[in-house]
């Protein structure tokens, strides 16, 4: 079955949810960062572009681009769809 993918920018109704995708990879994949937060996402994303990834009408996942550098500071999946593979085909 073909998955519907979309990009489009963030707004603040996806901010609480992508600082949660943010915080739940990090806290599994990321040893070495200590105490992660919720908040970390606004800090470590304040001032960039932030995409959002939506598969059938889910967050699957985000990207945030530092404009005057031109590149993707931040790129995470949400848990489900890592394990699904869906980033692998994206």
């Amino acid at each position: 079955m073909r998955k519907r993918i979309e990009i489009k920018p963030a707004t603040d109704a996806d901010r609480a949810a992508l600082a949660e995708i943010y915080l739940v990879d990090r806290q599994q994949e990321f040893p070495w960062v200590t105490d992660p937060k919720l908040q970390d996402f606004d800090y470590d994303s304040r001032g960039e572009f932030v995409l959002v990834a939506w598969v059938d009408g889910q967050r699957a996942g985000f990207c945030s681009l530092y404009r005057l550098a031109n590149f993707i500071h931040l790129l995470f999946v949400a848990r489900i769809f890592a394990i699904s593979k869906l980033a692998s085909v994206c």
